[in-house]
């Protein structure tokens, strides 16, 4: 599920768990990319072919576009790419 999603990102990225702030904001974004790329699917295509390595087709493609999305945030954040 979602929280699962946003708590295992939060683990593998910054060995923690997500505060409740960090948990809503992230699922709020999840579900407003969701609905953004369900309704522009070429957009979700065109983020899912970046990169070398291959969808899942498994997923529909504006689920794993707005979970991408999801991710580079945590990815960016400056907690993940600083060490102090």
């Amino acid at each position: 599920n979602a929280n699962q999603r946003v708590a295992r990102a939060f683990q593998l990225a910054l060995a923690r768990k997500p505060s409740s702030q960090e948990q809503n904001v992230l699922l709020a974004l999840a579900k407003q990319k969701a609905a953004d790329y369900g309704r522009q699917p070429e957009a979700a295509r065109a983020l899912l072919g970046v990169g070398e390595s291959k969808s899942d087709a498994a997923i529909p493609a504006p689920e794993l576009a707005a979970w991408t999305t999801v991710m580079s945030v945590v990815l960016n954040l400056d907690e993940t790419m600083t060490k102090e």
